[in-house]
């Protein structure tokens, strides 16, 4: 797990870089830890691999499936309950395989980790879920962590409707899905709550509940699940390209007691 050392020095001077052995982790340590010591074997060799766009025209489609797991879900059901693998099944994975930043000092969650999860979940769609865990470190300031998703370069040539499904284990925190666009705007936010001077960047609201069941009826059959929650935007921004997707994670303010 040496080699980020070889990399550094490798970058520091502009040459380029190949990886042998790729079996290296999965025959030098034990089989049981085999997903989390490749993470990790990756993880330290990121800061030093150039990133490309995940996906370059629509539909960006992905519930992190890995092409294996212990169960499989089709739209918040489990359709099959034990160990698979299928790597035809495979989803896009997020393009930074170190998928999250932390603001120390300003932002008002600490993220402890940011991971792809195929076990202890049940997933919504495909056998995995990209699981986030942090604490609250400050409810009074409007700073969110952020965790970034995709790097992408999508053409816009019409409106384009967008949703996103989540599970949200606490009542405390609020989140929005940002878009990076070119153009002068930069960010978009979309958001499923009501946001008030959450930031300068413009807030797009989820449609409306009705539009938002229909949709959901007419994608998947269903009406909207009461554990998995999906919402959905409509992007007018034609003429533009998407360029990276990512979360923003926040708590809700504190609200003061009564005297």
């Amino acid at each position: 797990y040496n080699c980020s050392i070889a990399l550094d020095v490798i970058k520091r001077f502009q040459l380029s870089t190949a990886v042998f052995a790729p079996g290296w982790v999965y025959e030098n340590d034990p089989k049981s830890d085999f997903i989390e010591k490749q993470d990790r074997f990756w993880k330290l060799l990121s800061p030093y691999t150039s990133l490309y766009p995940a996906v370059s025209s629509l539909p960006l489609v992905s519930s992190f499936g890995r092409g294996y797991g212990h169960k499989v879900s089709i739209d918040g059901q489990v359709v099959y309950d034990g160990k698979w693998t299928n790597l035809s099944a495979q989803d896009i994975q997020p393009s930074f395989p170190d998928c999250y930043y932390r603001n120390e000092e300003k932002a008002s969650i600490q993220l402890h980790s940011v991971d792809v999860d195929t076990s202890y979940y049940i997933p919504y769609n495909n056998g995995s879920v990209l699981s986030i865990h942090g604490s609250v470190v400050d409810t009074q300031n409007n700073i969110p962590a952020i965790v970034r998703l995709f790097k992408c370069n999508i053409p816009i040539k019409d409106n384009v409707l967008i949703s996103y499904t989540y599970y949200c284990a606490t009542d405390n925190i609020d989140h929005y899905l940002r878009v990076r666009i070119s153009g002068n705007m930069k960010f978009i936010l979309m958001s499923p709550h009501s946001f008030s001077d959450v930031s300068e960047q413009p807030v797009i609201p989820a449609l409306s509940e009705q539009n938002q069941k229909l949709l959901h009826s007419h994608f998947t059959g269903d009406m909207l699940s009461t554990h998995w929650k999906t919402c959905y935007f409509l992007l007018k921004m034609p003429s533009e390209e998407i360029k990276g997707v990512s979360i923003c994670i926040y708590p809700k303010p504190s609200v003061p007691e009564d005297n």
